[in-house]
C-alpha cells in the first residue's frame, strides 16, 4: 500500500524538486561554486598550490517549514610539487576530500567524497589538469515527523493511533564516481587569463530511493568556461559560463565578477549570475591575504514559486582559509585563473 504522507511534507518535496536542489533525485544548485570546486570539477584543484580549507552554506525556502539547506566542508591538498619548468613545476598531484549535507524537509542526503587530481603543464602557461572523484552517501527520511491517514480519528490526531502503513527503507546508501578535465591558460605579468573544462558525476548511476521501487539518481554533466581580463588599474573583470545537464534538468549560467585590488593581499569582488530558468544571482566577496569570505543572494522570479509567497530566495555564505604551501616549499607557481567565489 502507498503511503500517505501528509500533505505538506509531499508539496514540500515537490517544490524542491522543481528547482533542482532538492536532495530527493538532484544535486544541489548552487552560487558560489568556485568557493568549493569538488562540486562542481575536482580538476580545479590542479590551478593551485595553497591548502585549501573551504566552508559553505545555503538555504532556501524558509518560509515553508525550514525550507531546503546544504552544509559543505571542503579540504584540498596539492599532495606533490617537483620539477621545474619555466614558471614552476611540470608535473603535481594534488588530493581533496568534501562532505556535503543536504536537508529538504524530512529528507537528509549525507555525502562524503575523495578526489585524486593530476596536473601537467603543456607550456609555460598552458595546463590540462585530470581527476577522478569517489564518494559515499546515505539519504534518509525521517519518518518520527510524518503522520498518516489513520492517526486522524473523528477530526483528531492522536500519533498512538494504529496505522497500516510501511515505510520499507526508511534509509539507503550507495558508492558514486565522477571525473574532471580541465585546460586553463595562466600566463606571468599576462594581461588576460582563461580556462575551459568538462565534468561528470554519478557515472555508475546509483539507485537511491528509499521505497519498494527503483529511482536512479541521473548522472551530471557540467561545462565551465571563463576569462579572466586584468586591468591596469586595479580593476580585474572574469566574465564565466556554466552549463549543467542532469536527467530532464539543464541550467544555463553565464556570470560576470570584477574584483578591485586594493593591494596585494586584499580585494573586493561584486558577482552577478543570471539563470536562464529565472533566477538572478548576486554576489559580494572579500579577501585578505589567506582568507575569503563570501555571501551571496538568489532572487527568484515570481513564476518560479508564486503559489508560495516570500521567503523563497536562497543565502549561501562561503569562508576559505589557504595556506601557501608552494610558497613554503620554495615553489613557484601562476596565480590561479580561478574565481574565490
Amino acid at each position: 500500500m502507498k503511503n500517505k504522507i501528509y500533505k505538506r511534507v509531499v508539496l514540500k518535496v515537490a517544490l524542491l524538486f522543481t528547482i533542482s536542489i532538492t536532495a530527493y533525485a538532484q544535486d544541489p544548485s548552487l552560487t558560489q561554486v568556485y568557493a568549493n570546486p569538488l562540486t562542481l570539477n575536482p580538476a580545479i584543484m590542479g590551478s593551485s598550490g595553497d591548502l585549501k580549507v573551504m566552508f559553505n552554506y545555503r538555504n532556501q525556502l524558509l518560509a515553508l517549514d525550514g525550507g531546503y539547506s546544504n552544509t559543505s566542508l571542503g579540504i584540498i591538498y596539492p599532495l606533490y610539487l617537483k620539477g621545474e619548468y619555466p614558471a614552476g613545476p611540470a608535473k603535481k598531484i594534488d588530493i581533496g576530500f568534501n562532505i556535503q549535507n543536504d536537508l529538504a524537509g524530512e529528507f537528509q542526503k549525507i555525502n562524503a567524497s575523495f578526489a585524486f587530481g593530476y596536473d601537467m603543464k603543456l607550456s609555460a602557461s598552458g595546463h590540462v589538469s585530470l581527476a577522478m572523484q569517489f564518494g559515499y552517501t546515505q539519504k534518509s527520511l525521517s519518518t518520527s515527523v510524518l503522520t498518516f491517514d489513520e492517526q486522524y480519528m473523528n477530526g483528531a490526531f492522536s500519533a498512538s493511533n494504529p496505522i497500516t502503513e510501511s515505510l520499507y527503507y526508511p534509509r539507503t546508501s550507495y558508492g558514486d564516481i565522477g571525473f574532471g578535465a580541465m585546460w586553463y591558460y595562466n600566463p606571468t605579468d599576462a594581461k588576460i587569463n582563461c580556462y575551459f573544462g568538462i565534468s561528470g558525476f554519478h557515472l555508475n548511476s546509483p539507485q537511491e530511493s528509499v521505497s519498494l521501487g527503483k529511482d536512479y539518481l541521473p548522472r551530471k554533466f557540467s561545462c565551465q568556461a571563463g576569462i579572466k581580463i586584468i586591468g591596469a588599474d586595479k580593476i580585474d573583470v572574469a566574465p564565466n559560463f556554466r552549463f549543467n545537464i542532469q536527467g530532464t534538468t539543464q541550467e544555463i549560467i553565464p556570470g560576470v565578477n570584477v574584483d578591485y585590488r586594493f593591494a596585494e593581499s586584499a580585494k573586493l569582488t561584486l558577482g552577478t549570475w543570471y539563470r536562464l530558468s529565472g533566477a538572478m544571482a548576486l554576489l559580494l566577496g572579500i579577501e585578505y591575504e589567506n582568507i575569503s569570505f563570501g555571501y551571496s543572494y538568489d532572487i527568484y522570479a515570481a513564476s518560479v514559486f508564486g503559489q508560495i509567497g516570500s521567503g523563497v530566495n536562497a543565502n549561501q555564505i562561503s569562508f576559505v582559509y589557504k595556506y601557501k604551501l608552494a610558497e613554503k616549499k620554495g615553489v613557484a607557481l601562476n596565480a590561479s585563473p580561478f574565481s574565490s567565489f
